[in-house]
């Protein structure tokens, strides 16, 4: 349920580790202390311990490292604080670029940075990647980008900057760098933040961008977060207290994800809670590019078009956890031909602060990211589309309301195709007149539609004023898009008494009587949310039918774990007039489709030594409920061949260039979807 979602949006706390080799690091070093161009300043600070900051020099594998002081009761020296030698200068004013080694051990944590900037002494880094201390043993390296910054010796024996750490975090410093250019390693680390230049689809037709028109998207989250995932910012939505220890008896979510596929990289421990064969269950976090990708393949497969990104406004930009989700979005979506979009969801932010953040971060995603120029992000009329979730008359001014659609008006590259959601019930109540104004003036309006039902088994979702309110902003030259959602479960997270009998969404039918609703009347495009919400149980992705025991969870009332992916898939299909019209739903648990293999070789810029080539992928699996393994099936340049049970297969090939992938076909007869296609020369 949407408008039940944590104010403030996702926690705002720094990026996480990067681990980097000792040699690399060197390499990078030396490059980092010559000048980028002329007029480039770096150096490498010097340590001053007094003060508060006192510090142990000591020495670890040759090398001279700044070791927090012990104080006792497991606290360690809080601050530690560095100076530019003399007759080193940055221009007042200026972003500097801080590269910090450090020896990964001394507890976990993360690390930060206060320094001297203009009219603030004790302004700390905002951008920050690789500041996680998680005991690993291994020298990392930190990046921080110091804005408006003003070394002027301005503090303890004249320092300029200090690094800020936990009491319970002892620091292991080996040297902090300062340079007035990005360095090699901060291009590195925020290439992200700049425009997509990877591989884009090479397996057949992709997904029309061009248009919202007979499409149907989902709400995508992308807020799961675990202990030592990219951000390092801890257990987030799937628990409380973000950030704190897992265990069962504060649990936030309804449903346990179906983790059979996730690689090891992708699985974290969630500590005190086993599978039903006694191993340690385990859960993902969206800050994983594969694991993103995983979300992709699974909507190709099943054939659903893609998703409207959750934007939560952001205090600043780059607000790297998110936008590093964002990115690993865009990354899918091109590789498996998906679309995209952004919406922003403007629960918890005050409206004083809604235009102005909306318009700083909508410039940002359209200048820095080149986001709406991206093939994969969605248009329509020639416009890229976003979402703005939250208008409700008890929110904000109408006022308010048409200031935020004016960042979208006028031409030029800010320029939006605007759907606006909220209140479901603006053409029922006698709602005001001025905030009628503002839904007319968008270009669509998806009535928020999550909850709007009884809770008692049997109950259907409120579907009846839809063909009312489609008429009445047709009339206005407003698109009408349908929300849907599968059903809502969130009793773990509220805290509320536990009642299995709440909440059914009666092995699919509630989802499909919105479904059903939303093709008698014509809706040209349909919203369904959400693709991965577990935390208020409207998720449609993979759960699991044998979850952990230590808690409550629902599971998936006897259906396999992608029943919910089917549903979806045939809804669109439905939607867009490819299959006729049913008003009850297909028989997903009869299209189970096999897990989907990776490719191994030849992979993308390859160049074979001859001719007979031989195709590599990873096992597939069948999924329970879904028979066995039958076979494989490669697509070599648009022709499918069945190839067997084996995971290789050699082919005559010829010269030029080729695409490749594969997927797996199980006993039930049905396709799994392909492995990421892959592009190869043979001589």
């Amino acid at each position: 349920m949407k408008h039940e979602k944590v104010t403030g949006g996702l926690n705002r706390s720094t990026w996480g580790p990067r681990l980097l080799s000792w040699s690399w690091l060197a390499s990078l070093l030396c490059l980092t202390l010559l000048p980028g161009r002329a007029g480039a300043v770096s150096t490498v600070m010097t340590a001053w311990s007094g003060s508060d900051g006192v510090f142990n020099t000591i020495s670890l594998d040759g090398k001279t490292v700044y070791q927090g002081q012990n104080l006792g009761g497991g606290n360690y020296t809080g601050l530690m604080y560095f100076k530019r030698p003399a007759g080193v200068n940055f221009t007042p004013g200026a972003t500097l670029y801080m590269e910090v080694d450090f020896k990964d051990i001394g507890g976990t944590g993360n690390f930060g940075t206060q320094y001297n900037a203009v009219g603030n002494d004790f302004q700390f880094a905002g951008f920050t990647v690789g500041n996680s201390v998680l005991g690993s043993g291994a020298y990392k390296t930190a990046v921080f980008r110091l804005d408006n910054a003003n070394l002027h010796y301005g503090e303890n024996g004249g320092t300029d900057l200090r690094l800020t750490q936990p009491g319970p975090l002892q620091l292991h410093i080996v040297q902090v760098r300062v340079s007035d250019q990005p360095t090699p390693l901060y291009q590195q680390l925020t290439a992200f933040l700049g425009p997509y230049t990877g591989p884009t689809y090479a397996g057949g037709t992709p997904v029309d961008a061009t248009t919202l028109k007979g499409k149907l998207l989902c709400g995508y989250q992308g807020w799961f977060r675990t202990p030592g995932d990219d951000d390092n910012t801890g257990w987030q939505h799937y628990i409380p207290d973000w950030g704190g220890v897992m265990s069962p008896s504060k649990i936030a979510v309804d449903y346990w994800p179906d983790m059979t596929e996730y690689t090891p990289a992708e699985r974290h421990v969630a500590t005190g809670f086993t599978n039903p064969d006694g191993t340690p269950a385990t859960l993902f976090s969206a800050n994983n590019a594969r694991t993103v990708l995983r979300h992709f393949q699974w909507m190709e497969a099943h054939g659903i078009d893609g998703v409207a990104v959750q934007r939560f406004l952001p205090g600043a930009s780059p607000d790297l956890p998110t936008l590093r989700v964002l990115s690993h979005v865009r990354t899918a979506a091109n590789l498996t031909g998906r679309t995209f979009f952004v919406e922003y969801d403007m629960t918890g932010t005050p409206e004083s602060e809604l235009v102005s953040t909306i318009t700083r971060d909508w410039h940002y995603l359209v200048d820095s990211l080149k986001l709406t120029s991206d093939s994969r992000y969605l248009h329509h009329n020639g416009v890229p589309v976003v979402g703005i979730f939250g208008f409700f008359r008890d929110r904000f001014s109408p006022a308010t309301a048409h200031a935020i659609l004016d960042i979208f008006k006028g031409p030029g590259p800010y320029q939006a195709f605007v759907e606006g959601a909220g209140a479901w019930y603006w053409n029922i109540e006698p709602y005001p007149e001025e905030w009628k104004q503002v839904i007319y003036r968008m270009g669509a309006w998806q009535p928020w539609n999550t909850g709007n039902s009884g809770s008692n088994p049997g109950d259907v979702p409120n579907s009846s004023y839809w063909a009312a309110d489609q008429a009445a902003l047709a009339a206005r030259g407003v698109m009408y898009v349908p929300q849907l959602y599968p059903g809502s479960s969130d009793f773990n997270r509220s805290g509320k008494i536990w009642d299995p009998n709440a909440d059914n969404r009666q092995s699919g039918a509630f989802l499909w009587s919105q479904v059903a609703r939303a093709a008698s009347i014509g809706a040209s495009s349909v919203f369904l949310g959400m693709f991965d919400e577990i935390d208020e149980g409207t998720q449609i992705f993979k759960v699991s039918s044998t979850p952990p025991t230590q808690a409550r969870f629902r599971d998936n009332q006897g259906l396999p774990s992608d029943a919910y992916l089917c549903f979806t898939g045939q809804a669109t299909k439905m939607i867009r007039g490819e299959i006729p019209y049913r008003a009850t739903p297909p028989n997903c648990a009869a299209m189970t489709q096999p897990t989907i293999p990776d490719a191994v070789a030849p992979l993308n810029g390859a160049t074979p030594a001859g001719a007979q080539v031989t195709y590599q992928w990873t096992p597939a699996l069948a999924l329970a409920q879904g028979g066995t393994l039958a076979r494989y099936e490669l697509w070599l340049d648009g022709v499918i061949t069945s190839v067997g049970s084996s995971t290789q297969v050699t082919r005559s090939t010829s010269s030029g260039r080729h695409v490749w992938r594969v997927r797996a076909v199980n006993s039930l007869g049905n396709a799994g979807g392909w492995s990421v296609a892959q592009t190869f020369t043979v001589p």
